[in-house]
């Protein structure tokens, strides 16, 4: 059931606003500021396309099998790091894509996805927390 509500938030919103990204990443350096200027060389969106790619990757990881996102998530945490971005700045971009979607469906959205998108975001919370 979980799947099946993520999946179909996911679906609906594509259908209603085409790309996400512009969207996610309008809220991102809205909620994060200081996170703008570290794509300062992505001109053409390649960066940020990739790294949303990669989130959606373990989203769907996250409500099949499981696999991939417990080692992509600490793995990318500790990389971000690098970059000054803490765990929990990292974390954040997954309740951002959740909040982008909720806000494109408005009264689609349902308290089945409102449920499954926490689910979901306590379990990729965890694997974050393993790279803290």
């Amino acid at each position: 059931m979980q799947a099946e509500a993520i999946i179909s938030s996911l679906e609906l919103a594509v259908e209603k606003i085409g790309d996400p990204a512009p969207r996610v990443y309008e809220r991102l350096f809205r909620e994060q500021p200081g996170l703008e200027e570290l794509f300062f060389m992505d001109n053409d969106g390649g960066v940020r396309g990739s790294m949303l790619q990669q989130c959606f990757d373990c989203i769907f990881d996250a409500i099949g099998e499981g696999v991939i996102c417990r080692s992509v998530i600490p793995s990318e945490c500790e990389r971000h790091v690098s970059y000054g971005v803490e765990p929990d700045v990292f974390f954040s971009f997954f309740p951002v894509i959740r909040d982008t979607f909720r806000e494109a469906l408005g009264d689609d959205w349902t308290p089945g996805m409102a449920q499954a998108w926490e689910t979901l975001l306590a379990d990729l919370k965890h694997h974050t927390r393993e790279a803290a």
